[in-house]
Parts: C-alpha cells; sequence; structure tokens
C-alpha cells in the first residue's frame, strides 16, 4: 500500500501566491506618506457621515446629502448616519440620526426625480437640529449650572 501525502494538492500554489502577495505588499504600503495634519483636522472637523441604506433611491440620497455637507463645510465633529426603511407601497422612511438620537424622519414618495430637491430642503433642517442637540449638550451640563450661562 502506498501512503497519503498529507499535503493537499490545491493549496502549494495558493500559499505560494500568499506569500508572495506579503511580500510585495509591505513595501508598497510603507512608500505611501501619512496625510498632513491639516487633512486629519479637516476630516474631524467635518465628522463621519454612514450610509446604513438599503435602496437606490436611500443611496442615491446619503450619497447627495453628503456631497451637499462637504461642499458647504458644515462642521459635524461627530457621526451623521442615514438609514432608510423602504417600502414598495408608502415609499422610503429616510431617517438621519446624529448621537444616537434621531434629529429627522421624513417618508418620501417611490419615484426617484427629486433626490436633489429633497436634500437641498434638508440640509439647513439638519444643521439647525444638530446645533440645537450641541447646545442641549452644553446648557445641561452639571458644571454650567450655577455660572448662568
Amino acid at each position: 500500500m502506498k501512503p497519503r501525502s498529507t499535503v493537499k494538492r490545491g493549496l502549494i500554489p495558493y500559499g505560494l501566491a500568499l506569500l508572495a502577495w506579503l511580500l510585495v505588499i509591505p513595501p508598497l504600503s510603507a512608500s505611501a506618506t501619512p496625510p498632513a495634519a491639516d487633512d486629519t483636522e479637516e476630516a474631524f472637523r467635518l465628522g463621519i457621515i454612514i450610509d446604513e441604506t438599503i435602496s437606490a433611491f436611500g443611496h442615491e440620497y446619503a450619497r447627495q446629502l453628503s456631497a451637499k455637507w462637504l461642499l458647504e463645510g458644515r462642521e459635524l465633529r461627530s457621526a451623521l448616519v442615514i438609514r432608510e426603511r423602504p417600502s414598495a407601497l408608502k415609499g422610503s422612511l429616510i431617517e438621519v440620526h446624529y448621537e444616537s438620537k434621531t434629529i429627522f424622519a421624513k417618508r418620501y414618495p417611490v419615484r426617484r426625480a427629486d433626490i436633489e430637491k429633497f436634500t437641498s430642503e434638508v440640509l439647513p433642517l439638519l444643521q439647525q437640529k444638530i446645533l440645537e442637540a450641541q447646545l442641549s449638550v452644553i446648557t445641561s451640563s452639571p458644571d454650567l449650572a450655577g455660572s448662568g450661562l
């Protein structure tokens, strides 16, 4: 009887490819320059916009809203989460969350034609709600209670 080999035939080429990949990738990543301090400060100031939408309408809505937000250079300093609950009959319910609180929720019709108009109307409202949320955190602080802001 012939003894069986413990090495499977198909694994050796994959192992060699992985080894070659690991030898090539570190020099490429080491040559990349780190971002400038101004870039990271700017990214922190603008915050993070997270797209948790499902449908094509939701993705386009989140893309347009984040593009307009970045274009106007609005300060966020936290995460803004855009969620969608689609319905075939009622349209899509778009919710915007800031610091785990829902600051905006609206149901939009099934058609996709007016996304740019929808996001333009929402942007000033979101800025106002975020400022209100930031002010409520400041004014509810027990350290500022006696100072009489």
